[in-house]
């Protein structure tokens, strides 16, 4: 079942100050805690903060890893890839939406089409030049403010339009900063899932 609990109780649990694609808020007088911790404690940790933060089910969250397996390449990577090409992430990356929950919302009340069709799955995964976006009821919504995006997206204000222009890539310096600050270590979230794979 998806979390949908308190926001900052989350944050503590996981020792972060900030988990953007959950929450805007951020914890006031935050310290690393410094308490030792077993290796299953810290991979549990990792793969938490990456289940919240993209607001998955710990189901959907095993299937996604399943899949960056089977897919050649580096599984932590695919894992990423696959985890940024959701429809509800790429909202939020092109600043539609303040938090990835937010986007799920809108996506699953209408507001948005994918090549002219009505898309209401959040976990719909977009592909190159396929996704058009386009908020129907309210066009005032939009954060018209100007746009720090990933190198992969790009974003026609007078249209209300956003593409997927290549390949999602983790070298992009809008992506690394976002990991930095969630201080993700992806080899702990595979070794997580090590038995169940």
């Amino acid at each position: 079942m998806r979390y949908t609990g308190p926001k900052l109780k989350i944050l503590r649990r996981l020792n972060l100050q900030k988990l953007p694609g959950l929450t805007q808020k951020s914890l006031k007088n935050f310290k690393e805690s410094s308490k030792k911790q077993s290796l299953y404690s810290i991979r549990l940790m990792e793969k938490q903060k990456l289940r919240f933060n993209y607001g998955l089910t710990h189901h959907q969250f095993l299937n996604y890893v399943k899949r960056a397996q089977k897919t050649s390449g580096s599984t932590g990577e695919n894992l990423i890839k696959f985890l940024e090409s959701r429809f509800d992430n790429i909202l939020f990356r092109l600043k539609l939406a303040p938090t990835i929950n937010a986007a799920r919302q809108l996506i699953t009340h209408g507001h948005f089409e994918i090549n002219k069709k009505k898309v209401t799955i959040p976990s719909y995964e977009c592909s190159i030049n396929e996704l058009n976006l386009l908020e129907k009821d309210n066009e005032n919504s939009f954060n018209t403010q100007e746009k720090k995006l990933p190198n992969y997206l790009l974003w026609d204000e007078n249209r209300f339009v956003g593409t997927i222009s290549q390949e999602i890539s983790l070298k992009d310096p809008v992506i690394q900063q976002y990991f930095k600050q969630l201080n993700i270590r992806i080899l702990y979230v595979i070794e997580f899932f090590a038995r169940q794979l």
